[in-house]
């Protein structure tokens, strides 16, 4: 594509989307004693089970996709005991939350995220015109409900819980996220 070309297709892009920055994928670790998990990286070969799996799947890649992932759904449905209506199934978590944000949030609504966080919550929120609300863990590990009941989160249209969190791995119990929905 030519620089002229993509100066258009560029310039078509709305004010929101030319003030998000590039999620970088290729910054090495800061040394040999880390392991890169920041985008989702999985440091770990695939089970071999997993991998005959993506190779038998690869003969058949020429076939248009299973329309609304039925079979994983009826799957995941029948493993948890929940209606396939109830399942959900995307091309990772940046999707499936790229869907939640358009389908529950107008310009002007807030969300509330625990922090730190998945930064790209942060992009997602401000292409929908959304306030973004980072709340601190605060001193100990565990959910500062108070504050997720307050100004100014107490307005937003949802609360943002990662079990465990990303980036800190810290794991909130399920009593204080019910405590939170009590």
């Amino acid at each position: 594509m030519s620089d002229a070309k993509m100066e258009s297709v560029l310039s078509s892009l709305s004010q929101v989307a030319r003030q998000l920055e590039a999620l970088p994928s290729d910054r090495p670790t800061p040394d040999a004693s880390c392991v890169k998990l920041s985008t989702n990286e999985n440091p770990f070969p695939l089970p071999t089970i997993i991998m005959k799996s993506a190779m038998s799947a690869l003969r058949r890649q020429y076939l248009y996709p299973e329309d609304d992932n039925i079979s994983l759904r009826e799957a995941a449905s029948n493993a948890y005991g929940v209606s396939k209506d109830q399942v959900i199934a995307g091309n990772g978590s940046s999707e499936l939350l790229g869907l939640i944000y358009r389908a529950f949030l107008v310009p002007g609504d807030s969300v509330a995220m625990m922090s730190p966080g998945f930064s790209f919550n942060r992009k997602l929120a401000m292409l929908q015109g959304a306030r973004f609300l980072e709340i601190g863990w605060g001193e100990a590990p565990s959910l500062p409900i108070e504050q997720l009941l307050s100004e100014p989160a107490k307005d937003a249209k949802f609360i943002l819980l990662t079990n465990p969190n990303n980036p800190t791995g810290t794991f909130v119990p399920v009593a204080d996220i019910e405590r939170l929905l009590g």
